[in-house]
């Protein structure tokens, strides 16, 4: 599970590699609490509800913001670990 660094100091992001058949997607965690961010080309950002737990909501609008901010660079780490894991580009 690769670690995305410098984004925060609070979260952790970071990616699944079994997860890169999946549409574009960040895992981000705290402590017990983690959540599943997806990303979309036109740069849109949302929850997984399903797949989030135990953060509050401002914790998760800061999440997103976060996200949002590093957007290119996530989506970017995003591709490039999953070529590298899968030996093709993610959906």
């Amino acid at each position: 599970m690769p670690s995305i660094k410098s984004i925060s100091q609070i979260y952790r992001f970071y990616f699944v590699s079994h997860n890169c058949t999946e549409k574009p997607h960040v895992h981000v965690r705290k402590d017990k609490k983690t959540a599943k961010v997806w990303l979309n080309v036109d740069k849109t950002v949302w929850l997984d509800e399903p797949n989030t737990q135990g953060f509050k909501s401002h914790e998760l609008n800061a999440i997103l913001a976060i996200v949002q901010t590093n957007f290119d660079y996530i989506w970017n780490t995003f591709h490039e670990h999953c070529k590298d894991y899968t030996g093709k580009p993610a959906p």
